[in-house]
This record gives structure tokens, sequence and C-alpha cells, in this order.
């Protein structure tokens, strides 16, 4: 079996606040699920956001690449 060279990857984490208003602020610290995330913060309650920013740090961990770099096969591929 053929070893993939080592790239960068992209450090995702999980970080959880509170703005103004007391509501729970939740980022992974990459614009584009950020963006998703303060989509779901207002439309969700706050345990739906934290589970998905979960779900989402975890499978940035476990496919390996940068959010950028991730494609719809990436995901079959799980």
């Amino acid at each position: 079996m053929e070893k993939e060279a080592c790239v960068p990857v992209t450090v995702v984490r999980l970080t959880r606040s509170r703005n103004a208003d007391g509501g729970v602020v939740v980022r992974l610290g990459v614009p584009l699920p950020d963006e998703y995330l303060e989509f779901l913060a207002g439309r969700c309650r706050p345990n739906t956001v934290l589970a998905v920013a979960y779900d989402l740090k975890v499978y940035f961990t476990v496919v390996a690449k940068p959010p950028r770099r991730v494609r719809p096969v990436d995901v079959l591929a799980l």
C-alpha cells in the first residue's frame, strides 16, 4: 500500500462563547462552516448548534483534509 505525502491540515477548533444577548456562539475557526453555524444559530436550539459543530469537527478530523478541499466523494468514502 502506497503512503500519501503529508499535507498540512487546517486545525479545526471548536470554541463556544456567549454573545451580548446571552446566546451561544459556536465557531470552528473556518469561514464557511462558521457561517453555516451562524445560520443554524438563528433557526435552531443551542444544543442543536453545538451538536452540529461537534459533528463537523469530528468529520474534518476523520477526513484529514482542509475544509476547502473536501468533496462529496470524501463523504461517500466514510
